[in-house]
């Protein structure tokens, strides 16, 4: 199936136009899903008039927020080390380690998600358990609030929403006792993504310095194409100007 390609600004008719220009004026960049709307300026005033009316309403800055992230957390975070570190597992298993990812979701969702992106690696809830909160990867919206939220061994610079990503190691011995070997935080992660890696032995490297912020560009393997991708966490960070 053929998918419709964004317009952009430069071939947009009249009335697009001055809808996208003004869409850059107060976001600095142009999302795919108006680029593609503006095949139809009728669709696209729609879209964006219907954005500026919620804006005024009387949910706060905050509020708004959270209902995208919670969006966001519906379909997965987008950047997920899963998709890079998948086809890893079965070399692992063949020096007698093994990987379990843990989200704090429910499983049913997990395995809807993980059938949808072909991932083979054991993946388990941890929804009804501590499991997060012994590591310090889950935190109350009152410990964000209030900076009492650690993580990455600091307190009060949690993450800006109440999930984190983290790499914990075990070892369990002859007797059946198990120990905590090796823990991993924030931008330590990005050993596991491969292709920063290879990105980091080429001639531009990984060529972020545009970005909004490391990492804009990485997406779920099925998302690089998509056209009506949104990327809802470039307003959690200050825009470059």
């Amino acid at each position: 199936m053929s998918r419709i390609q964004p317009i952009q600004l430069e071939q947009a008719d009249e009335k697009a136009k001055a809808l996208l220009d003004n869409v850059q004026k107060k976001l600095g960049m142009v999302p795919n899903l108006m680029k593609t709307l503006a095949h139809s300026p009728a669709a696209l005033a729609f879209y964006v008039n219907s954005r500026e009316t919620l804006s005024e309403g009387t949910l706060s800055g905050k509020i708004r927020e959270q209902i995208t992230l919670i969006v966001v957390q519906e379909n997965g975070c987008r950047y997920c080390l899963a998709d890079h570190y998948n086809p890893t597992v079965i070399h692992l298993k063949q020096r007698d380690g093994t990987m379990v990812t843990i989200s704090r979701t429910p499983l049913e969702k997990l395995q809807s998600f993980q059938k949808r992106m072909g991932w083979d690696f054991t993946w388990a809830s941890s929804l009804n358990n501590a499991f997060n909160w012994d590591y310090n990867v889950s935190f109350t919206q009152a410990q964000l609030d209030g900076g009492e939220a650690c993580y990455n061994y600091e307190k009060g610079k949690a993450f800006p929403v109440k999930e984190a990503p983290g790499l914990i190691a075990f070892y369990k011995d002859k007797t059946g006792a198990i120990f905590h070997t090796y823990s991993c935080f924030a931008r330590g992660l990005e050993t596991f993504i491969g292709a920063y890696w290879l990105l980091d032995a080429v001639p531009k490297g990984r060529d972020e310095a545009d970005l909004n912020y490391g990492m804009e560009w990485v997406r779920h393997h099925d998302h690089y194409e998509d056209s009506t991708f949104i990327d809802p966490y470039v307003n959690l960070v200050k825009k470059k100007p």
